[in-house]
């Protein structure tokens, strides 16, 4: 009779959730000072608090990696050893799924999920009761830690957590995330690979050289979008970084410190992410719209001519020169940019932006949208959207209110002229002559 050491152990599968379950699934857990980041075999990790490389090694059992602190994706901070008994409960037990989604920017795999233990059937049951949120094909977010207004942002994760490789969200989608103006999300994350080589693979992929100061980060799917130059945003671009928000990722593994280190989204800079918009814009009154936009929304000249300078020779990069060249941050509309085109291109000096006159109406300051420069002519650029927002009922009031604005000015000698979108029709041939017809009248009234 065999002795009872001899009979074969019955092979055991790891608790669901467990970190056991992972270490079988193939996912790696990384002990930092502070902190433990969990991801798919072979990515990149960082020391949360230092900054600096992470060591990294499988875990086979619960007890291996004992005493070594876990920082979940909501802050909680515990042992794995509590991680691992929570799991026991079954796979409801977020712990190592959040772990997981906090060092991949907010999101996580199907197959992950699946190697942690939770079956299709509840995969399938929380996305339907939007418990857990689609983020592309094949990837998932907990809706209890994300923003319900970062749909686009958690595909971008989604996205370049299938893809994999030194990719970043960039052009459309990471003008969005950056809420630069003008630019709507595409339908499908746009995305660069950096390579040596430049080019557009299969899925709109975009292939091209990206140096550590064009990479920034903006938080994880579970956090709301940042905004150029706003406090709390992606901040504005300087010689130090990003102020007031999150700062630039100057190279591969290195990011903002704080609870939220591991959950940053990759994506080009403001001034690398508006260039690339200028380059590839349809024609040149939309690039000048995209960059009096985008330099009123706080992106950094001087960041934009270090990019300029990156580019040369590059498809596109006299379009972005002769933009920027032109830009002027004070138009607060596309309409008021091609305005300024449309004149210069009609041989007319180029007027003079938002211009103030205190006190005209009832004793309130009234501003224009532009000022013939040496003449009493003022155009305004009028686009249906500012009556289409107009609150509910006072609709009438915003028509009133924009007469008794244009009657005070003609009352001091000034004569309106109007632009419109349809005077693009023409490029803008019609307006010029309306602006010289008013510069004539002007002056017989003088």
């Amino acid at each position: 009779m065999s002795s009872a050491s001899s009979r074969p152990v019955p092979a055991t599968r790891p608790a669901p959730g467990s970190v056991a379950a992972g270490a079988a699934a193939g996912v790696v857990v990384v002990g930092v000072v502070g902190g433990l980041q969990v991801s798919p075999r072979g990515g990149p990790f960082v020391d949360p608090v230092s900054g600096g490389a992470a060591s990294v090694g499988s875990v086979g059992s619960v007890g291996s990696v004992v005493g070594v602190s876990v920082r979940t994706a909501v802050g909680s901070v515990g042992s794995v050893a509590s991680v691992g008994a929570a799991a026991q409960d079954g796979p409801d037990s977020y712990g190592p799924l959040r772990v997981l989604a906090a060092a991949q920017g907010g999101v996580f795999l199907r197959s992950q999920a699946l190697g942690l233990g939770w079956t299709p059937a509840r995969i399938a049951q929380l996305v339907r009761g939007r418990q857990w949120l689609t983020a592309g094909y094949g990837a998932l977010a907990i809706a209890a830690d994300s923003n319900p207004d970062s749909e686009h942002l958690r595909a971008c994760a989604g996205r370049l957590l299938r893809m994999g490789g030194d990719a970043v969200i960039s052009h459309e989608s990471a003008a969005v995330l950056l809420r630069l103006p003008y630019v709507t999300s595409p339908a499908t994350p746009t995305l660069t690979l950096a390579t040596s080589r430049t080019g557009t693979g299969r899925g709109g992929v975009r292939y091209a050289d990206l140096p550590e100061e064009h990479r920034w980060q903006v938080g994880g799917a579970g956090s709301g979008r940042r905004q150029v130059g706003q406090p709390g945003g992606g901040g504005r671009e300087s010689e130090r970084g990003v102020e007031g928000g999150t700062e630039p990722q100057r190279g591969r593994g290195r990011q903002r410190r704080g609870p939220e280190a591991s959950r940053g989204v990759p994506v080009t800079s403001a001034a690398r992410t508006l260039v690339d918009l200028l380059r590839g814009a349809e024609d040149d009154l939309t690039a000048q719209g995209l960059a009096d936009g985008g330099l009123r929304a706080g992106v950094q000249g001087d960041a934009v001519e270090r990019v300029l300078d990156f580019f040369f020779g590059w498809p596109g990069i006299v379009q972005a020169r002769a933009a920027l060249a032109f830009a002027e941050p004070r138009c607060e509309s596309p309409l008021e940019s091609r305005v300024r085109i449309w004149l210069r291109n009609g041989g007319l000096a180029t007027p003079q932006p938002q211009v103030l006159f205190p006190g005209l109406l009832d004793g309130r300051d009234v501003r224009v949208d532009f000022l013939v420069k040496g003449h009493r002519v003022v155009i305004e650029a009028d686009g249906r959207l500012e009556y289409d927002l107009a609150p509910a009922g006072q609709f009438r009031d915003v028509l009133w209110q924009e007469k008794r604005r244009e009657d005070a000015l003609r009352a001091i000698g000034f004569v309106v002229v109007r632009a419109y979108w349809s005077n693009g029709r023409d490029d803008g041939r019609l307006l010029c002559q309306r602006v010289r017809d008013a510069i004539a009248l002007a002056a017989r009234y003088r």
